[in-house]
């Protein structure tokens, strides 16, 4: 049975759920951005934005998961590596993101088909 989330004037299921907490990470993002740019560059220091970045996507995934909406496996881990990596630079790491992505995208591929076959064996 799939769970309603009823506001005043909506009920949201399905894949309405899902888009608008989409939107709502986006606007969170937007928002980041806009605020970085906004400060002076020593309120902020270098690798704040992709931590931030990092956190909603972590963010958003924690959420679906709390309203036992499907969560997805690559949001998690380019969100853990954003983070990991905006942390790392704010605290003078250099992390070399680029490969690591490529590697969290790999891994998040053949994570994703794994559960699709697993979920049509069944």
């Amino acid at each position: 049975m799939e769970k309603t989330l009823r506001t005043d004037n909506a009920t949201l299921d399905g894949k309405g759920l899902g888009r608008l907490l989409d939107e709502i990470a986006w606007a969170c993002i937007l928002a980041l951005t806009g605020a970085l740019w906004l400060v002076p560059e020593t309120w902020a220091p270098e690798g704040t934005w992709l931590a931030g970045f990092g956190l909603v996507l972590i963010g958003l995934e924690a959420v679906r998961f709390l309203l036992r909406r499907e969560a997805r496996g690559f949001g998690l881990v380019i969100g853990s590596v954003a983070s990991a990596a905006g942390i790392g630079r704010m605290l003078g790491y250099e992390f070399r993101i680029v490969p690591v992505l490529l590697i969290a995208l790999a891994l998040a591929v053949v994570v994703s088909v794994a559960g699709t076959i697993q979920a049509a064996r069944r």
